[in-house]
């Protein structure tokens, strides 16, 4: 706080409670003394009152309200199920069916049996011996004879040699940047770092002006003289209460005859030990055969009035609307159905068709030659374009790939089978790969494997978003769609 501010607010204090010890000392003094003088006085406290009189009947109670109108009744019962409808007459009976078309001409019958052969005639005589006849001419060439079956299939010949690996193809165009991930949760909250050191010390402030201090007689003098006046009223009034109240006592006093003892406690009737007490009034002990201080008891309370009689109860509420009518009853059962009319006389079947007459078979084709047996396949990485059929695939040693620490994926995994047998969490990254890349993983251990997308892949998807193998000798499979999208499936979480 400023210095001036707090001296101007300590001098105000002690010139307002120099003015109100000034004006209150005489009236505080005033008080105390007519206190002291009705201290002194000792009034004779009234006989016990006479019980009170019982009170009168009380009033009849006015007619009570009208009640509130009463609220709708429910909804009245469904009422009950229709009759069964009666059952309906019986239907006329239907025309008679139109005659059917004319049915198609039948086929025609087989030819007959062939005749019984006629017995051979008898031999002729043998004939002289003709010439030699020319040459004949050379016959047509026979029809060309069906292909011959397949020749058996080769037995696959033993596994060349494995090539050299070929050259590293370029690295492709950086594919276009993923999506941003999920914000990671709010890390723990830092330390507090330690203090500052303090700064120096402001320059000091221009001194202000000194207050000006209110003029206090103008303040508070209008409260003293409000104050004065309630405390001079109060006082007076006390005053002239207590005057009266003496004067009516000296008058009641001066009707007793003679001089005597003037304080009623020494009277030898009195006992002063319980009647000079605080509250208490004279009241005379049989027993004693005093004047002994009690209790002030008050009156008994009258008994009860008669409680007046209950009002009219009102009005019953309107009768709440009836509920609705009951669904209308189930309609009675169909009639039974009119008798079918008969059906139309059947159209007669037409005669069978004459059977057209068995051609010539024809001649059976010389059997091809059986095709020499094919030669076991030695290509390294063959190609097959349409649709190809194999029997069995079997897969050898080089067809798995073992690793054990973190990798990323490259052409040597390309169709292998990555049997996973790492002793820690390992992570297998998956970048960019040609189009139909197809990789098997097999994992060997409880330790976790998660799969990561790499660089150039803008789409690695999976169902739920799995990316990581389920436990010990679960599998999964990557395949590349295209260049930059790939799909993740199998026993993933």
């Amino acid at each position: 706080m400023i210095p001036q501010l707090d001296n101007a607010t300590n001098a105000f204090s002690v010139a307002v409670y120099k003015k109100l010890q000034k004006q209150i000392t005489p009236l505080s003094e005033k008080l105390d003394g007519l206190e002291e003088n009705v201290q002194l006085i000792e009034a004779v406290p009234g006989p016990k009152g006479k019980p009170g009189i019982r009170g009168d009947k009380g009033i009849k109670g006015d007619r009570g309200n009208v009640g509130q109108q009463g609220l709708r009744g429910e909804t009245g019962i469904q009422g009950p199920k229709g009759d069964t409808g009666l059952k309906g007459d019986q239907g006329i009976k239907g025309d008679q069916g139109e005659t059917g078309p004319q049915g198609e001409k039948g086929v025609k019958g087989d030819t007959g049996p062939q005749g019984v052969k006629g017995d051979t005639g008898q031999q002729g005589l043998k004939g002289d011996t003709g010439q030699q006849g020319l040459k004949g001419d050379t016959g047509e060439q026979g029809l060309k004879g069906d292909t011959g079956e397949q020749g058996l299939k080769g037995k696959i010949g033993p596994q060349g040699e494995k090539g050299n690996t070929g050259p590293q193809g370029e690295q492709g165009n950086t594919g276009p940047q993923g999506e941003q991930g999920l914000k990671g949760e709010t890390g723990p909250q830092g330390e507090q770092g330690l203090k500052g050191e303090t700064g120096p010390q402001g320059e000091k402030g221009d001194s202000g002006n000194d207050a000006e201090l209110p003029d206090i007689n103008k303040l508070i003098e209008p409260l003293f003289v409000k104050a004065k006046d309630e405390l001079d009223s109060y006082v007076i009034k006390t005053d002239r209460d207590f005057k009266n109240w003496k004067s009516a006592v000296n008058t009641q006093l001066s009707t007793i005859g003679g001089g005597g003892e003037v304080w009623l406690s020494r009277l030898n009737d009195v006992q002063s030990s319980t009647a000079k007490v605080d509250g208490k009034f004279l009241q005379y002990d049989a027993a004693l055969k005093k004047w002994v201080g009690a209790e002030v008891l008050s009156g008994e309370v009258g008994p009860q009035g008669i409680q007046g009689e209950q009002g009219i109860q009102g009005e019953q509420g309107i009768q709440g609307e009836s509920g609705p009518q009951g669904e209308q009853g189930i309609q009675g059962e169909q009639g039974i159905q009119g008798i079918q009319g008969e059906q139309g006389i059947q159209g007669i079947q037409g005669e069978q068709g004459i059977q057209g007459e068995t051609g010539p078979q024809g001649e059976q084709g010389i059997q091809g030659e059986t095709g020499p047996q094919g030669e076991g396949a030695t290509t390294d990485n063959p190609e097959f374009t349409g649709t190809a059929t194999f029997e069995k695939i079997t897969l050898t040693q080089n067809s798995f790939v073992t690793e054990t620490a973190d990798f990323t994926l490259s052409s040597t995994h390309n169709g292998a089978t990555v049997l996973l047998q790492n002793t820690t969490p390992i992570t297998v990254t998956v970048p960019s790969q040609v189009s139909g890349y197809t990789v098997t993983f097999i994992s060997e251990t409880i330790n976790s494997v998660t799969f990561a997308s790499g660089v150039g892949l803008s789409g690695f998807n999976s169902f739920n978003g799995a990316n990581r193998i389920a436990g010990i000798y679960g599998q999964a499979q990557i395949i590349f769609k295209s260049s930059d999208y790939a799909f993740l499936g199998g026993n993933v979480v």
